[in-house]
């Protein structure tokens, strides 16, 4: 499942799996940002991103910045 945390008056979503995807192959370690007054997506780098994995161990907003910490990977080992 992704991970969704709010950012001042925005929504980011943060890794998950494709849709149609197996596997590790469609695990996610990109995101997206979404603007609830226009509707509109923005995607965001994952560039210093984590190892995609298949859950998000933690994801915080201070309110200026997102942090996504760890996650496990398909043998259930921190990453």
């Amino acid at each position: 499942l992704p991970a969704l945390v709010t950012l001042g008056n925005r929504v980011v979503l943060w890794g998950g799996t494709a849709p149609g995807m197996t596997g590790t192959q469609g695990w996610r370690r990109d995101g997206a940002v979404l603007d609830p007054v226009t509707g509109t997506w923005s995607l965001l780098t994952c560039q210093g991103a984590p190892k995609a994995g298949t859950s998000l161990g933690n994801v915080v907003s201070t309110g200026d910045a997102v942090f996504v910490i760890a996650g496990q990977n398909s043998a259930r080992l921190t990453l």
